[in-house]
């Protein structure tokens, strides 16, 4: 089975739905491109397959992405990484940016990391990325 067909296993790829309406995912889960060309539109919200597999002695979780290209045109706002405590399949909305998702913790934007909806400045600033 494909990773987008295993939602409530352990996370393998990236979820068909629901996703940013700019967003494109592969049929089998494993890369996520968003389509905006001129780099200025949000939406890119996608959530993982199943939840993040714990692999710590205390339970920590783990996971990685790999960027396969970054747009060459500078960015307000950067690659975003984040975590929910809902489970995949239960989130039905579509989210303009990380921030909106509930329960969530995210890291990234312009170098800020966002908890409980406070901000709080990081020093990985993902939006200076380039190739």
């Amino acid at each position: 089975r494909s990773p987008a067909a295993t939602a409530g296993s352990i996370l393998s790829g990236f979820s068909l739905r629901p996703l940013g309406k700019l967003v494109e995912v592969s049929s089998d889960g494993t890369n996520a491109t968003h389509r905006d060309g001129s780099g200025q539109q949000l939406y890119g919200v996608v959530f993982g397959n199943g939840p993040v597999p714990l692999v710590g002695p205390d339970g920590e979780g783990y996971f990685e992405v790999k960027l396969e290209e970054v747009r060459t045109t500078p960015q307000e706002d950067g690659l975003v990484l984040g975590v929910t405590t809902r489970m995949p399949g239960a989130i039905n909305d579509v989210y303009e940016t990380g921030f909106e998702v509930p329960d969530s913790w995210s890291l990234g934007y312009d170098g800020l990391c966002v908890a409980h909806e406070e901000e709080v400045p990081i020093s990985w600033n993902p939006s200076t990325m380039r190739r």
